[in-house]
């Protein structure tokens, strides 16, 4: 499997992105409305998290777009890619997403 961040990322570079994570997961069930989702659709969203470490629906009015959680999923990621984790920060995005900063893993 190619690397997709080799040809963009400097060997000592730091890659920024979030996540939505626990937080989401935590807000979703206690206030479904803010999301758009249904009831159903939380709960399957919240289930697919559970079970694979990815959970996802798209919104009502934008197929296609639409809510993901992802932090396991995230972390496996990591591994496949050959990558070491610089930071983690949970809900520190707005208060909101988990951002992660990570590192192409050294090889001694």
């Amino acid at each position: 499997m190619t690397d997709p961040f080799k040809s963009v990322l400097a060997k000592d570079g730091l890659l920024f992105f979030s996540t939505h994570g626990e937080f989401v997961v935590e807000r979703s069930q206690r206030f479904p409305k803010f999301y758009g989702l249904s009831p159903e659709q939380i709960e399957t969203v919240k289930l697919q998290y559970t079970k694979d470490g990815f959970g996802y629906a798209d919104y009502h009015k934008n197929p296609g777009y639409g809510i993901s959680l992802s932090a396991e999923w995230v972390h496996r990621l990591l591994k496949l890619y050959s990558f070491d984790m610089a930071a983690f920060m949970p809900a520190a995005w707005d208060k909101h997403q988990d951002v992660w900063a990570v590192k192409p893993k050294t090889t001694q």
